[in-house]
């Protein structure tokens, strides 16, 4: 398969509402993240501000990772900006992103925006929408291990043989998978909890599902369609599979992110004179909210008198027609009035993802306090920065490796044999000494081991013998080492002799870039 020459990706963000004065308030405006696959999932984010010696906004493209397997990526850009009446390039430029120098120049924005386009006559200011194409050489990226790309290959093979099987999965549609216990154990141990001696295990979900799952658990790949990968990432949500839902969930190609700047300011005073004579007294206000995505907050007081004649007062804030789509994010300032001196009685803030009531208890002493102010700012978002993720669009046309991570494969592998709880199937013998296997692995990763296999039938759960000749034992636990984790051991392999034993028995056992791997390390001085 040809080797793609570079990841591109299609980033728009929207920002509603732009007004001059938002940025000495609030500093830059950043973007969500967004994701980028190459090789490892990294992160990146937009940032805009304001230059007020020049008068002018700009851009900055800005890494936010820390993958330092990715340390160098050289990144090209090309910046539109859409209006509904037209489209304009801005830019287009290139530049390195590091781990330690993380941001591109400022990206001037003087060809589209003006001071003047910020200051809209009607007080709504502008609403702008970039849209980046970003670019990432491969060739910048560090050479993938050749040795964990072909342990990859190896198990991908394993899982379309179906060959050495050892247990059976069922689905609640009667759909049966043959897989190979071993691997599940590394990859899904929560199924395999408390069923260690099963051979059968039901599994509650439906055969499309199923396949799906020990497809990724294999392969590391997944064919879905675009519409379907939230139900996906529930699904390995709700069977125990956190690394999978990270993957499918940061899996990006097109991304659209929304940052709404709309936002009202709205004071609501309160007098508290009249329940000083009344026991009870609920009050209802409805403020209509302008510019945001909800119409109506309703604010209700519960009034409770104390026998010290002190008031115990909930007030319930709610929106009546919630868009559960456009969160919305409210701080509230309360005060008291004693006198004529109003006195701070705290800060709190809520972001609003449903129509579900929020109270808030006050203390109100009535024999000093004369009214109740809320002082409240609401605006699109549901962060105190004012930045929405309204959604990521993933585009899934056909079968593609979400990210395959052999090395956090093999780890599970390594840290799995040191579990006292494991089933071998397989006994190797050697001189007088001897290694527990499993059949699959090994006849999975090397030729020689899969013909020895073959002519030792599986039995119910009886443990195949193998003697393997003319090795030593630790030349043959290197060899196992590696076939199960991809461990080289190269301080061992400063030793010529143990360097040549090693190339020999790699050869033997079809072993191809451990052979090469050791013949490299004995002409190295």
């Amino acid at each position: 398969m040809a080797r793609n020459a570079s990841f591109d990706y299609k980033i728009t963000w929207k920002i509603r509402d732009i007004k001059v004065y938002n940025f000495p308030l609030m500093g830059p405006l950043k973007s969500p993240e967004f994701f980028i696959r190459c090789d490892d999932v990294t992160s990146w984010r937009l940032c805009l501000d304001y230059d007020k010696n020049n008068k002018s906004l700009y851009c900055v493209v800005q890494r936010t990772d820390e993958v330092k397997s990715l340390n160098e990526l050289t990144v090209a850009f090309q910046l539109h900006i859409r209006s509904e009446t037209q489209k304009k390039e801005v830019c287009s430029g290139q530049f390195l992103a590091t781990l330690s120098n993380r941001d591109s120049q400022p990206i001037s924005l003087n060809k589209v925006v003006t001071v003047e386009s910020l200051k809209d006559s009607n007080g709504r200011g502008i609403e702008m929408c970039f849209e980046f194409k970003i670019t990432i050489d491969r060739n910048s990226l560090s050479v993938s291990n050749p040795h964990l790309s072909q342990f990859s290959k190896d198990i991908f093979d394993l899982y379309y043989s179906k060959k050495y099987t050892d247990l059976t999965l069922k689905a609640k549609d009667e759909f049966r998978a043959e897989v190979h216990r071993f691997i599940l154990e590394v990859r899904w141990p929560e199924l395999l909890q408390g069923k260690r001696n099963a051979e059968v295990i039901g599994v509650d979900t439906s055969k499309d599902i199923l396949e799906t799952i020990l497809k990724y658990i294999y392969c590391e790949t997944v064919e879905v369609k675009c519409e379907r990968l939230p139900d996906l990432v529930n699904l390995f949500q709700n069977h125990s599979l956190p690394d999978m839902e990270v993957k499918i969930r940061n899996y990006p190609y097109e991304s659209i992110l929304i940052t709404p700047m709309n936002y009202v300011n709205m004071s609501i005073v309160y007098d508290l004179e009249p329940l000083k004579y009344r026991d009870y007294e609920p009050h209802l206000k409805v403020m209509p909210v302008s510019n945001l995505q909800v119409q109506d907050l309703m604010i209700m007081f519960h009034v409770c008198k104390q026998s010290d004649g002190d008031i115990d007062l909930k007030a319930v804030l709610q929106f009546s027609d919630f868009d559960y789509r456009k969160p919305v994010h409210v701080k509230c300032d309360i005060s008291l009035q004693f006198g004529e001196e109003w006195k701070s009685d705290r800060q709190e803030t809520r972001g609003f993802t449903t129509n579900d009531e929020w109270i808030l208890d006050i203390h109100c002493p009535t024999d000093r306090c004369n009214k109740l102010k809320f002082e409240m700012v609401l605006c699109d978002g549901m962060d105190s920065e004012n930045i929405e993720h309204e959604r990521c669009h993933y585009i899934l046309m056909h079968s593609v490796p979400i990210l395959k991570d052999p090395l956090k494969f093999c780890d599970g592998i390594f840290r799995k044999l040191e579990d006292s709880n494991n089933r071998f199937d397989v006994k190797l013998i050697v001189e007088s000494d001897f290694l527990l296997c499993h059949r699959h692995i090994l006849a999975g990763r090397s030729e020689k081991f899969k013909r020895m296999l073959d002519g030792v039938p599986a039995v119910n759960n009886e443990v195949a013998m193998l003697t393997v000749h003319d090795i030593s034992p630790e030349i043959l636990k290197m060899l196992v080492n590696y076939i199960y984790y991809c461990d080289i051991p190269t301080q061992k392999l400063k030793n010529p002799y143990t360097a040549t034993k090693l190339m020999e028995a790699a050869k033997v056992f079809n072993l191809h870039l451990l052979e090469k791997e050791c013949a490299d390390s004995s002409q190295t001085p």
